[in-house]
């Protein structure tokens, strides 16, 4: 008897669960952003505001910043990039090594900012640049 219970609640238990859906692979996406200073100074700041559409879950796996000098086409990996205004990547003068937050990062859908920040001294035309690798996902009932 008290194995006909048991089985009877985890046969009702498992009728009326509901999942949060499956995933489905959609498509890969590599989202730039780029920003041409328009003067000198020590500190840089770009937002631009993504939107994760209705249904649809992004996956980022990796994040890369860096600006570009227009005089002398230096690049320097000195700029920071956000997200809703949270560091996820940045160089550190002191290691000489770009650091980043864990990855993956999940973003289900809604509108973000992601952001570059550049943390050296850019010149007027200096072209600040992210990149953000993610993989969309179809959220299947």
């Amino acid at each position: 008897m008290k194995h006909f219970i048991i089985v009877a609640m985890l046969s009702l238990c498992a009728f009326t669960v509901k999942s949060q859906g499956n995933l489905q692979f959609n498509q890969v996406k590599l989202i730039k952003l780029s920003y041409v200073t328009p003067n000198s100074n020590s500190y840089q700041v770009y937002d631009q505001v993504i939107t994760v559409p209705a249904g649809k879950v992004w996956k980022i796996e990796s994040v890369i910043g860096s600006a570009q000098s227009a005089t002398n086409n230096y690049v320097s990996p000195t700029t920071s990039v956000t997200l809703d205004g949270v560091i996820l990547s940045f160089y550190s003068s002191s290691t000489g090594s770009y650091q980043a937050a864990a990855f993956p990062i999940w973003l289900p859908e809604g509108s973000y900012t992601l952001g570059l920040v550049s943390s050296a001294s850019v010149t007027t035309g200096t072209t600040i640049t992210g990149r953000f690798s993610a993989i969309e996902f179809n959220v299947a009932p």
